[in-house]
């Protein structure tokens, strides 16, 4: 297993601006997700989003978590969001995307969407809606952390899942 402190990355084949480490150390604020009145994605709009926020100094971007929308938004939606704030970010910091979905099948797929748009690590939190145990939750992280090759994070968010995620 790779160190994670070490690990820089950057979609489009150049040098990243950041380290994990000063990354997650700073501040990953969960964006929004512009959309235009009929949900369109508004791209002009993430890109000034994103711009404003790494000029205020924020380390990383957390996209299509829940203050994005992230488990309500179409699959096209998702990734179409996820690639916008890629391109915007342009190396200049990491993207961190949401994969808070019910179920290990769709969140498996939006992991390898977010992978392939673009995302630098992946944010993931427990399956919800149904009960799930230790094990459960332990086979759902396993399922994505082998779906992808970038990082994973975990997202212990009790209050909107109905379970903690343990250590």
């Amino acid at each position: 297993m790779e160190d994670i402190g070490s690990m820089t990355r950057h979609n489009g084949g150049t040098d990243a601006a950041w380290a994990w480490t000063e990354a997650l150390s700073g501040v990953i604020p969960p964006l929004i997700t512009p959309l235009h009145a009929e949900g369109r994605i508004d791209v002009p709009a993430i890109g000034t989003l994103v711009d404003h926020l790494l000029a205020g100094g924020c380390s990383g971007l957390f996209v299509v978590g829940g203050c994005g929308l992230g488990p309500w938004l179409t699959m096209a939606q998702r990734g179409e969001t996820i690639r916008a704030m890629a391109e915007a970010a342009r190396g200049r910091a990491p993207v961190l995307a949401g994969v808070m979905l019910p179920a290990t099948g769709p969140a498996r797929e939006a992991a390898r969407q977010a992978e392939a748009e673009g995302a630098d690590a992946l944010v993931v939190g427990s399956p919800y809606y149904y009960w799930v145990d230790g094990d459960d939750q332990r086979r759902h992280v396993e399922a994505l952390l082998t779906a992808v090759r970038i990082p994973v994070l975990l997202y212990n968010i009790p209050q909107c899942t109905a379970h903690s995620l343990s250590p």
